[in-house]
């Protein structure tokens, strides 16, 4: 018996790369470059090996296996593994010196600074590299740096960096072999997958060494990568979009670094624009195009169509495109296993790229990617922050902004709003969304305008009427909380008809004109004073989530823009907001049996004098409690009163005064709002939890005949608490063990459930 497939993975076991050291000089070497001629020559053009970056570091010296074994043995590092893997940096070394695995292990930490803060002191980011937009969200930035060792044999396969980010590799010790092509160029061997939904990218390479043994030599020469071995103390840059591949050819220690800077920032904000073609577009070329592709070009195309030689396609040549990448045009073998697409004029230029985002798809209203390097609403922090703190770099972050969130098409709904109700237009430093909600708001001098996007034109309608309903319900039964909530100034509702955008105010009550002469929602009223209220949403919502085939017809959404928009009076204060785990394994494997049975029993349903009653006390409930829709006063300015501290500066005690956004409100377990006060605005602190039980003072839950025996679960608010925790919809228990971090070794949720929520049982808010 004989099978080659058995002896190519036994030959990868043990073979030595001893030959493997070539280089053919067509990565040029550099030395003592200046910011000037790197930026001018090769940053965002053309990988580039750079010497003297490292000369003065002190891991030039220090940083060998011998060295840091002693100072870090004890260490633990992330190992590149698909199972998340971690060994201490002793047992790794072990393991690097004993094995003869295929493909073997290799550290790749991005948290090599929090659990060795010493080896940061070991290097400086070069002078050419320090521009980098990411920066500004300190210690919120996406995973930048990894401290990389493996040994021979080991290596990165074909990838291109995550987010089009760029990046620098620095290597201290050992070689390491290169091979790299050009945005587009797809290598032999690789496919490239992208989601049509969501745009996320997923790639299915050989390993670096197969790459290399089993791909590399039957390319012609002409299809061969872009190559070089590098060094020890050779800085090699990676730009934006350029896929590479790593070989060890012994055992190495490298640091390297990816960065947002002037060059790529376009880049990195059209890959996180909603929709899959572009994304495909920027990594496989033309090679990523579909038929649904072509429809977008076609909306997008200016008018000069024929500067565009690669778009004017017959449909064969269509075809050719969306071939497996192992074809050409011919469907023959292409031996280095990508369409030519320099051929047909693809360019990595952020407009001829542009032309493939689906314009039509909105931030707002959008899958959102799981691997982009930011969450939604990470982004506009990203970007608001780089806005006011960059005013020289304006026009090159409302492109990216442009690109990202389509900001100028809500600039321009913002300025129709304003010029209806006879407000000024945004000043410079307003002309971005900001907060941390799922819709557009712009906060000016004096007003605040919130656009209703998310979920669509259904859902934005009935945020807005749920909204207006409750400042209404509190204005008229003078609740005091109205001293504690934004004064509305207007609302309406903008929409497109006959190609030019109208607004209509709208309070809330009745049914709007644009609603009526539109199929959008099929009940046309109930004949509530707000027929689009609370009561109406909870209905709408029952319908679209549990009964889908019942409920609302949302065929002709994508042909309506309607847009709800609300205006308020500006709160004074700050926002408290900060930009903010995964759950044991034990933990996993015992929630079935620690939640209930039958969730009714979550709602205390008991039997008195043969009927049954509810034991929760049902209310509205905000549903949106977070600290970024909470504004906070300095009491030391609101009083004039300052105290020192013993530093010389200023002691500031803070209280919060305003509550925002009530556009998700429903009625239900007040509990519900209790889950993210106390983890998110408390931050976990049982005594804050303490004091605002002490204060609130209104039932939770009414004690019943079924209640006092101490084995009574249903009778511990806590457990009420840690059953919502472990139900929610969102990613509550991610939180929770980021902020209890001793938690992940509990052994039973009764553990965490006490421990988090324990201070409710000594409340004694039962009527």
């Amino acid at each position: 018996f004989s099978s080659p497939f058995l002896y190519r993975r036994l030959y990868r076991c043990h073979t030595t790369l001893d030959g493997f050291s070539f280089d053919d000089g067509n990565v040029e070497r550099k030395n003592d470059i200046s910011a000037e001629q790197f930026h001018r020559e090769y940053d965002g053009i053309k990988p580039v090996l750079l010497n003297g970056l490292a000369d003065t570091w002190p891991a030039r010296k220090s940083w060998t296996i011998d060295q840091l074994v002693p100072k870090y043995g004890d260490t633990t590092f992330k190992i590149s593994s698909p199972l998340k893997v971690s060994m201490t940096f002793k047992d790794y070394v072990s393991y690097m010196k004993q094995q003869h695995d295929e493909d073997p292990l290799y550290i790749f930490d991005d948290k090599f600074g929090e659990s060795a803060p010493g080896l940061l002191k070991d290097y400086t980011v070069p002078q050419i590299f320090q521009e980098d937009f990411f920066d500004v969200l300190d210690k919120n930035r996406p995973s930048f740096r990894w401290l990389v060792i493996g040994p021979a044999r080991s290596g990165a396969s074909w990838h291109v960096d995550p987010g089009l980010t760029s990046a620098w590799n620095t290597l201290l010790c050992g070689r390491k072999r290169w091979a790299l092509y050009p945005p587009g160029t797809v290598p032999l061997g690789v496919t490239v997958h992208v989601d049509d939904d969501d745009g996320d990218i997923s790639v299915d390479s050989p390993t670096s060494l197969q790459w290399w043994l089993d791909f590399y030599p039957i390319l012609a020469n002409e299809n061969k990568p872009i190559e070089c071995t590098q060094l020890p103390g050779e800085t090699i840059f990676v730009p934006s979009g350029w896929w590479h591949c790593v070989l060890n050819l012994e055992t190495t220690i490298a640091v390297t670094q990816n960065f947002v800077n002037s060059r790529n920032f376009e880049f990195v904000c059209l890959d996180m624009a909603p929709g899959y073609c572009h994304r495909g577009v920027c990594r496989a070329g033309l090679l990523a195009l579909d038929e649904d592709s072509l429809e977008i070009i076609e909306k997008n195309m200016p008018c000069e169509k024929e500067n565009f030689r690669c778009l004017d396609l017959t449909k064969k040549e269509t075809k050719a495109r969306i071939l497996r990448p192992q074809q050409n045009e011919n469907g023959k073998e292409n031996a280095n296993g990508s369409y030519n697409v320099w051929e047909h004029d693809f360019s990595f230029d952020i407009n001829y790229l542009a032309l493939f985002r689906n314009r039509e798809l909105d931030h707002f209203t959008s899958p959102w990617c799981p691997d982009n390097s930011l969450g939604q609403r990470g982004l506009r922090e990203w970007l608001s922050r780089l806005w006011v703190g960059n005013p020289g770099k304006r026009e090159m972050i409302w492109k990216g902004a442009c690109l990202a969130l389509n900001a100028d098409k809500w600039l321009d709904c913002l300025g129709k709003i304003c010029f209806f109700h006879s407000l000024p237009f945004p000043s410079e430093n307003a002309k971005l969304p900001v907060g941390m909600g799922s819709n557009p708001v712009y906060v000016m001098d004096e007003y605040v305008v919130k656009i209703f996007a998310e979920g669509g034109p259904q859902s934005s309608i009935f945020d807005l009427g749920t909204e207006l309903e409750f400042y209404s319900t509190i204005s008229e039964v003078n609740s005091p909380l109205k001293n504690h909530i934004p004064n509305v100034l207007a609302s309406g509702i903008l929409h497109l008809e006959n190609g030019s955008y109208n607004i209509d105010s709208w309070d809330g009550k009745k049914v709007p004109d644009v609603i009526r002469k539109c199929s959008l929602i099929p009940e046309k009223g109930t004949g509530d004073v707000f027929p689009f209220g609370v009561q109406s949403k909870i209905l709408f919502t029952y319908r679209k989530d549990v009964s889908p085939e019942n409920g609302p017809d949302d065929s002709d959404e994508s042909t309506i823009v309607l847009l709800p928009y609300l205006i308020t009076k500006r709160c004074k204060g700050e926002i408290f907001t900060e930009l903010s785990g995964s759950i044991p394994k034990t933990l996993i494997e015992k929630a079935e049996a620690y939640l209930p049975d039958d969730f009714l029993k979550l709602l205390s349903i008991y039997e008195e004098n043969g009927m049954k009653k509810v034991g929760k006390p049902w209310s509205w409930i905000h549903r949106d409690i977070m600290d970024d829709n909470i504004y906070m006063e300095c009491k030391s300015c609101s009083n004039g009163i300052t105290a020192p501290t013993s530093n010389g500066g200023v002691a500031k005690s803070w209280r919060p005064t305003y509550i925002l956004d009530f556009s998700n409100l429903a009625v239900g377990d007040s509990i519900n709002d209790l889950i993210p006060m106390h983890l998110d605005v408390f931050r976990g602190n049982s005594d804050l939890l303490k004091q605002f039980l002490k204060s609130y003072k209104l039932s939770l839950m009414r004690k019943t005949p079924m209640q006092g025996s101490d084995d009574d679960k249903y009778g511990r608010l806590s457990y009420h608490a840690m059953c919502f925790c472990i139900l929610h919809d969102e990613n509550v228990l991610g939180g929770l063990f980021k902020t209890w971090k001793e938690l992940r070794a509990a052994e039973s949720w009764e553990e965490v459930e006490l421990q988090v929520w324990g201070e409710l049982n000594n409340y004694e808010g039962f009527p």
